[in-house]
This record gives structure tokens, C-alpha cells and sequence, in this order.
């Protein structure tokens, strides 16, 4: 518990400092912490603001999925979705190829969650 305020003050400095790569990898660590106290909601958020501060498309992806499970997890539906929809548009807007082709794998793991399971019955972009 200690290691996770001390990681939340740690990682507000990095940002502010604009240190990306210790910011990022401090959110991780915030991540990860939060995980094993079973803070689902905090553990979703820093892994978010990690992908948002990697620069690796791959990575960041992987970590924005993981985070939309985790968003979901806490009761948040759509705070994970709507942070994989901004980075599709982003990516598309780049207008080169790598970022055209990581915008599609987005834009085919939303589709695959739109419709899986419980899902389907729980998507706002489906049900009003």
C-alpha cells in the first residue's frame, strides 16, 4: 500500500516534468499495484496513461486493451472503448501505412468485443 502512494506521487512528478519514459514506466508500476490490492479502477487508469505515453503503437495497443478489460472489470464499460476508439482515429489521421494497419487491428478487437458474449447486451454504441 505504502509502494502505491509513493508510485502515485512519483508518477504525477515524471508527467509533470514531461519524462515520458519514467512516467510510463511509473504508471505500470502504479498498474500493477494496484492490481494486487484489487484496486481494478486504478489499475485500468495507469495502465491507460502508460499506453498513452508509449511511443511502440504495439505496446501501447496491447496495454490499451488490457486496460479496457480492466475498465470493464471496475463497472466502467466504456471508458476503455472510447480510449481504443481515440487511439484508432489518431493512428488513421497519421496517414502512414504502419499507423493505418494498427488503426484496423483496433478498430477489429472493438468489433470482436461489440459482439461477444454479454457484451452485445452491455454495448452503448449498440443498445440506447
Amino acid at each position: 500500500m505504502k509502494e502505491h502512494i509513493n508510485l502515485s506521487k512519483q508518477l504525477k512528478l515524471y508527467k509533470e516534468g514531461g519524462d515520458n519514459l519514467l512516467a510510463a514506466d511509473a504508471f505500470l508500476k502504479y498498474a500493477e499495484c494496484s492490481k494486487k490490492i484489487n484496486e481494478l479502477l486504478g489499475a485500468a487508469t495507469g495502465m491507460s496513461e502508460a499506453a498513452v505515453l508509449t511511443k511502440d503503437k504495439q505496446k501501447s495497443m496491447q496495454m490499451l486493451v488490457e486496460a479496457d478489460t480492466l475498465f470493464k472489470m471496475s463497472g466502467q464499460w466504456e471508458r476503455g472503448t472510447t480510449l481504443l476508439k481515440r487511439m484508432a482515429a489518431d493512428l488513421v489521421e497519421k496517414d502512414d501505412p504502419d499507423s493505418i494497419e494498427a488503426a484496423e487491428k483496433i478498430y477489429v478487437k472493438l468489433m470482436e468485443s461489440v459482439f461477444e458474449g454479454d457484451n452485445f447486451l452491455m454495448n452503448g454504441d449498440l443498445v440506447p
